[in-house]
């Protein structure tokens, strides 16, 4: 057999975030949240928020080589152990994540260097460098468990596929600042275990004010593509992969890792 793997990884745009084909919601169409107030959970305001209260549905997800599927999380209540971190407060009970945190403990350095390995790929700018805040990626439940509000998807159809992978993160900065991104186009072609790979990808330039408080940014990559032979017996794969930042909230997943 071919090596599957590498289009698996493909589809799910990286191997960093796992393989997807087919995404199953067996939870409900809730996919992330309430809208609270606009502090952090799906809508609302996206910046400058004093408080981030963080909350919605916990999901499983998992994948068996060929689909990824969520479900919705029913096991133990679990605190969330923020105290090492921002120092927040929340847990899970009935399945159910509620966290709230204001001005984070522990402020680090956000200058040129912070944001040029946030937003790899990009040429970035910044426009102050007296910066100081925190980023909220994931939070940690207990026993090297962790929460990310993710969600992804990905199809084929005949010789087709198209996938999508988007995440929200959380930051908090200490004085408005404006980064902006410049973007490109990257072509790679190679050939691996006898398969082809003809890959494009493209990364939209942006530009995002971030402001004195907490700050939703959303990041979207889309792929899609094409592949000769059989998913089990790849001779050639042609993808293009499209990735977007901006602010923005989606309701999106909280899914326990």
């Amino acid at each position: 057999m071919k090596d599957k793997k590498r289009i698996l990884g493909i589809i799910a745009i990286a191997a960093m975030i796992g393989f997807a084909f087919v995404s199953c919601d067996e939870g409900g169409s809730d996919s992330g949240g309430s809208n609270n107030g606009g502090n952090g959970n799906g809508g609302g305001s996206v910046s400058g928020m004093e408080t981030l209260n963080l909350s919605g549905q916990v999901y499983l997800e998992d994948f068996d080589g060929v689909i990824n599927t969520y479900t919705s999380y029913t096991g133990s209540d679990l605190e969330i152990d923020d105290s090492l971190y921002a120092g927040g407060s929340g847990s899970i009970i009935n399945g159910n994540l509620n966290y709230s945190v204001e001005v984070p403990r522990n402020l680090k350095a956000m200058g040129q260097e912070f944001f040029e390995t946030l937003f790899n790929g990009y040429t970035i700018a910044v426009s102050r460098q007296d910066v100081e805040g925190y980023i909220i990626l994931h939070l940690f439940a207990g026993n090297g468990v962790w929460l990310q509000k993710i969600y992804r998807t990905g199809y084929i159809s005949g010789n087709s596929f198209d996938s999508s992978y988007e995440r929200v993160d959380y930051i908090y900065v200490d004085k408005d600042v404006t980064i902006t991104g410049t973007g490109g186009t990257v072509n790679k072609s190679e050939t691996e275990n006898e398969v082809v790979y003809n890959e494009t990808y493209i990364s939209n330039s942006f530009s995002i004010m971030l402001k004195t408080g907490w700050n939703a940014v959303y990041e979207k990559s889309i792929q899609t593509g094409t592949f000769e032979g059989s998913i089990e017996n790849l001779t050639s794969v042609t993808a293009v992969e499209t990735t977007t930042i901006s602010l923005g909230n989606p309701s999106l997943r909280w899914v326990l890792r």
